[in-house]
């Protein structure tokens, strides 16, 4: 596929998330669906007024736009005589592969709008955790009904419908946990995203490559409303679905380029999502740790412990970024990577995490003894 198409998709997703988000501000303020402050669990980074919170609208409506928008148009359009004169011929084969990729399009768009609408509802009513997860089980179940699944030959075929389920679902809600300062999810979608379709580019699946290039644009359209002092927050409508694109994302594509296949690729996933997927599982595990409820909220996110050990709100976001792009380089490498050097890019990023984590350390160990003193 031309290079010219990439580009323009992730420059128009871009344009209609930014200027989607000014109507979703007022729509928040209208029907008075606001975030507000709360000291024993989050903050609103530079600004203590209430936050408007549908930014999940402006997301996903971009989602839906910039894909079947572009559908319809060239379906209908594509075929005039002043079609004719303004597509390219050489985008003529990719259009017919977009519409015989539709009956795979239809199931991931359904699950998404279904995982944006959970949100919603929690961002509108308070749903319970307990409510929550039968939901998106529920959808998750739907997607394997209709055969989306992960292609793990190795295993037995109900142990891999459990783990792509557990993965649809645990992404989703990842990314959920991971949205607690301003511009931080957001950021974080954006470079895993931009990563994800350079790899599917390689591997020369442009229809994957596109959907992920839309998710890109519409969460970096929205990031200029979402940066310090955020003006607009993604909500649970936008996190889940934004997490729920990754998840399905990472289940429907194949991470091979051409003729090389690493067996070690199976893990792409995993490292490129390392820093939500983290976060998550310490969250859990310090909760356990210390025998609390472990869906209960708290200040011991990966920000929030950062922020501890003496970084900036806006410092945080931006080492966590940092972090973010430095696994997904190494996910993008393991695609390819033969036995050494697979093992070599997964040494390199537990090292990494293991420094971040002494630093992290140090640091609050620094400020105890400091206060002490």
């Amino acid at each position: 596929m031309p290079f010219w198409v990439f580009i323009y998709t992730v420059v128009v997703a871009f344009f209609c998330s930014y200027f989607l988000s000014f109507f979703c501000r007022w729509l928040s303020a209208k029907l008075n669906v606001l975030d507000f402050p709360d000291e024993e669990r989050k903050s609103h980074g530079d600004n203590s007024k209430p936050v408007p919170l549908l930014g999940g609208v402006a997301v996903f409506g971009t989602y839906i736009l910039i894909i079947f928008g572009h559908i319809i148009l060239l379906k209908y359009f594509g075929k005039s005589s002043l079609g004719n004169k303004w597509i390219p011929d050489s985008i003529e084969p990719y259009i017919e592969g977009a519409y015989a990729n539709l009956k795979l399009l239809l199931p991931i768009a359904g699950g998404g709008f279904a995982f944006f609408l959970i949100g919603l509802l929690d961002d509108l009513r308070k749903l319970s955790v307990w409510i929550r997860f039968v939901l998106e089980f529920a959808v998750a179940g739907a997607l394997l009904l209709v055969g989306i699944r992960f292609g793990l030959a190795f295993l037995p075929d109900y142990v891999a419908l459990i783990v792509t389920a557990v993965w649809i679902v645990g992404v989703a809600n990842a990314f959920n946990l991971l949205d607690g300062l301003d511009g931080l999810a957001a950021g974080v979608a954006v470079i895993c995203a931009l990563i994800l379709a350079l790899v599917m580019m390689r591997g020369e699946q442009p229809f994957h490559a596109l959907l992920a290039l839309v998710i890109a644009g519409a969460s970096a359209g929205f990031l200029r409303h979402n940066w310090f002092p955020a003006k607009i927050y993604l909500g649970s409508s936008g996190s889940l679905f934004l997490g729920y694109s990754f998840g399905i994302s990472t289940v429907v594509a194949t991470f091979s380029i051409k003729d090389v296949s690493s067996t070690f690729s199976l893990f792409m996933p995993v490292l490129l999502l390392a820093v939500p997927v983290y976060d998550t599982a310490s969250v859990v595990l310090i909760r356990l740790k210390e025998h609390r409820p472990i869906f209960k909220g708290d200040k011991r996110h990966i920000h929030h412990r950062f922020i501890d050990a003496g970084f900036s709100k806006k410092g945080s976001v931006l080492f966590i970024w940092c972090m973010t792009l430095m696994t997904g380089m190494a996910a993008a490498l393991l695609v390819t990577a033969g036995l050494w050097e697979s093992i070599l890019i997964f040494s390199q990023v537990v090292v990494a995490f293991a420094l971040i984590i002494l630093v992290k350390h140090i640091k609050i160990r620094q400020n105890t003894n400091n206060g002490r003193s």
